[in-house]
Formats: structure tokens, sequence, C-alpha cells
């Protein structure tokens, strides 16, 4: 049985941004976009309606970005010319995050309050399923914030303790002794990472 909880996690993608006037809607230009990308054997994941800043955004591989670009560059050379399509281009580093939410707004609202802020989101409503990107860099701390908020898993809060003399000491043997207490009352999972002093640093990417 699938598991409802589960986060599906893309990295390594890229999306194409393209702008104009007065296309959206129009019939057959998504069509032509697909059929554009897919004669030049280019997957595309989504594409999806601005209707703020009056474009489509399109997701593919990273690997395949500029190629994507030119590919509809060339396809939309007389719709450039004219000027009903002002721009094409690429947004690399990003990742894709789908999952299943009750109430996505709850979701939304809590990467906003960490300042992850989607550049795209994709919902199916009847399936309450959601596909945010999210620039790479920020992947790893979306995908916290959404377990979190989806499956009530402890929130991951990193610890780095720059010191480590009596006072040094005394914090981290207070975060180790009560990091099962906080976990459980208070849903934060406390980890330290790194300790250092004025001449060297330990780092454990797991925990101490």
């Amino acid at each position: 049985m699938k598991n409802v909880n589960e986060i599906k996690f893309l990295k390594n993608r890229s999306i194409i941004k393209f702008e104009g006037e007065d296309f959206l809607g129009e019939i057959g230009i998504d069509g032509r976009i697909f059929k554009a990308l897919t004669l030049a054997r280019i997957s595309v994941g989504v594409i999806s309606q601005q209707a703020i800043e009056n474009g489509l955004s399109i997701l593919v591989q990273e690997a395949d970005s500029e190629k994507a670009v030119n590919c509809l560059i060339d396809e939309f050379e007389a719709e450039r010319k004219s000027g009903k399509v002002s721009q094409i281009y690429s947004i690399n580093n990003v990742s894709v995050l789908g999952f299943v939410a009750e109430d996505f707004n709850k979701v939304l609202a809590e990467l906003a309050r960490n300042n992850v802020f989607p550049l795209l989101l994709n919902q199916i409503a009847a399936e309450k399923r959601v596909n945010i990107v999210v620039t790479s860099s920020q992947d790893e701390k979306a995908k916290n914030i959404i377990e979190s908020e989806i499956s009530k898993k402890p929130k991951t809060v990193h610890l780095a303790i720059i010191g480590h003399g009596n006072v040094g000491k005394t914090l981290i043997e207070q975060v180790l002794e009560s990091s099962e207490e906080i976990k459980r009352r208070k849903k934060i999972d406390l980890k330290v990472v790194a300790v250092a002093n004025s001449k060297r640093m330990a780092f454990n990417k797991k925990r101490f």
C-alpha cells in the first residue's frame, strides 16, 4: 500500500520561463510547446500558467534546459519577432517536492514562516496532491518542513556550538540530556552538528 505521507523528491531540474502578452489561454500554445520539446526528445514535467506574470513555466531536466530554451526560441520565432512572446529563459538548480496535504495553506504558511517561497506550484485539488518547486539550496529545508506538517514528524533544528569552554560544554550537555524531552513535548529534534573553538571545528552532518 502506498504511503500517503511519502514525499516525491526530484533534484536537478530547471524551470523554463515563457513570457509574453495576450497568449494566456490561447488554444494550441500548450500543444506547440509539448510537440516541440517532444520532437527534441525533452521530457516535460509540468506546464503551469502564471496570470500575474503573463506567462508559462515548464519543468525539465536541468541537463536539457539550454536545449529546451533554444528549441522554444526556434518554435516561437514569429511570435518573438512580433513581440507576442517577450522572453524565453531558464532558472536552473531547482528541485521538485510532491506530496499530499489535507491543508496545503497551512504547509505553505509554514514554508513562508521559514523563508521558503516556492518558485512554482501545481495543485490537483481532487487528490489533495501538490507539487512545488524550490531552489536546490532550500530543498532539504523545505522537505523537513513538509514532512513535519503532513506526518507530524518533529522539526529538525541544527545547532552549531561556538566555543567549547565551560559554557559551551554545559550547553552541549543540556541539549543532549533534554533532546528527547524536547522532541516529545515541543516536536523539535535538536541536532548538534558542529562544535568549534578558536583553533578548530568538528562537524558531523548526522549529529554528535
